[in-house]
């Protein structure tokens, strides 16, 4: 499976390193991400407390990489990749490290989208199952994106044939998995790409990945969608 990752131009940073970052819960987008509910008939205080707690203490054992199945939506430019002035990478999740993730190990998702979501009484039936479906539900309102994520569990890194870097940046504790070459399968440049960016991604290609095929979207002239044409390395 081909997947798309939008960025803005921090994906320099991913072709230039070969690493791409695994974000927390506490850093996803959408607040319900890993929030249980209390399903109670009547819920306390306490519930609400425990629901909380969950989710807090989510943040230290699971990371995530999110991508898109969608390369031609426009609202994925506009939100994820600097208003069209970012890139879009391709992964091919056959390759390493993808490889080493599946459905069946409940860590390789793609997000199914609805408005029911998962009682915290699952904690204490099916932890696993839990944790899986938590990861995989999100509200209807983010169906465009189409997400396949990664979920990575922190003590599993080491037992998997992963490797990751962290860093303090700020006063932020960056976590970043490192990539093989040959899990980037082509790089596109947004509608409103500056030449610098085209100069910076052409020159990191040629040193650093010279089989990556480089595109530039456009808009397509008959709908509401972004196409791309092949660019000259």
């Amino acid at each position: 499976m081909n997947v798309f990752y939008y960025c803005t131009s921090s994906g320099l940073t991913i072709i230039e390193n070969l690493e791409i970052k695994i974000t927390p819960p506490s850093e996803l987008n959408d607040p319900f991400e890993f929030y249980p509910y209390p399903d109670t008939e009547n819920p306390t205080i306490e519930d609400y407390e425990q629901a909380d707690n969950f989710h807090h203490a989510s943040y230290g054992m699971f990371y995530f990489v999110c991508f898109s199945k969608n390369s031609e939506n426009p609202r994925m430019w506009s939100q994820y990749a600097n208003n069209h002035k970012g890139m879009m990478i391709e992964f091919d999740l056959t390759k390493a490290p993808f490889c080493e993730f599946s459905e069946k190990d409940y860590n390789l998702i793609e997000v199914y989208y609805d408005q029911k979501r998962i009682p915290i009484s699952m904690l204490n039936k099916n932890p696993i199952q839990m944790f899986y479906k938590l990861a995989k539900r999100k509200g209807k309102y983010w169906e465009q994106e189409e997400e396949v994520r990664l979920m990575i569990a922190d003590c599993w890194i080491d037992g998997k044939k992963l490797k990751s870097k962290e860093f303090v940046q700020g006063e932020n504790l960056i976590k970043t998995l490192e990539l093989s070459k040959e899990s980037i399968v082509s790089v596109t440049l947004g509608i409103r790409r500056t030449d610098e960016l085209i100069r910076s991604v052409r020159r990191l290609l040629k040193t650093k990945l010279p089989t990556v095929k480089l595109y530039q979207a456009y808009r397509n002239h008959s709908g509401f969608s972004v196409d791309r044409n092949e660019l000259d390395r």
